[in-house]
């Protein structure tokens, strides 16, 4: 979807990203990986309100169903739900969060 990509790339802009992970001259480092992820949640937490996701998350429908009743792509639903998690956790002050800084950085799994 248009709007799925079209945000995920004003998110390298806002996040102030300089290199595109996948691109023929970078060099895909766990860095890299970290901008492409947390572009992915900036957007997905752009398109997908909290409470569109909590309606979403009670409805019970399988992740495709609710990408396109929401319109947006698999991937971005499934990103906005890690960046739900991260909040909370960041809001409930567990250990490992704090360190990572601002909101838009990949917590490891």
């Amino acid at each position: 979807m248009k709007r799925c990509a079209l945000s995920h790339e004003l998110a390298h802009i806002k996040l102030d990203h300089r290199r595109c992970a996948f691109s023929d001259d970078a060099v895909t480092s766990i860095s890299a990986i970290n901008q492409e992820r947390s572009a992915e949640m900036w957007a997905s937490r752009q398109l997908i309100s909290a409470v569109q996701l909590a309606v979403a998350r009670e409805s019970g429908l399988p992740v495709l169903a609710v990408s396109k009743e929401l319109g947006v792509t698999d991937r971005m639903y499934r990103a906005r739900l890690l960046a739900e998690k991260q909040d909370e956790m960041r809001w409930l002050g567990a250990e490992g969060y704090g360190s990572w800084g601002c909101s838009t950085e990949l917590v490891p799994s």
